[in-house]
């Protein structure tokens, strides 16, 4: 599944990196216990749904 959404994965990252910096450039503060919390739900969710979706492609 790694190998498959390797770029997908990289999107990801360069999206929230960016969301990150933008609230830095803007000098909104973050909570930061909320923000891993929201971030681990959707990670939990994306990595479920990758599961359910490469299952099928079994080789």
């Amino acid at each position: 599944m790694l190998k498959t959404n390797i770029v997908g994965s990289i999107i990801v990252c360069l999206i929230l990196f960016t969301i990150i910096g933008y609230f830095f450039y803007l000098g909104v503060h973050i909570n930061w216990s909320m923000y891993f919390k929201i971030t681990g739900i959707v990670l939990a969710i994306a990595f479920i749904v990758g599961i359910s979706l490469s299952g099928g492609n079994k080789k």
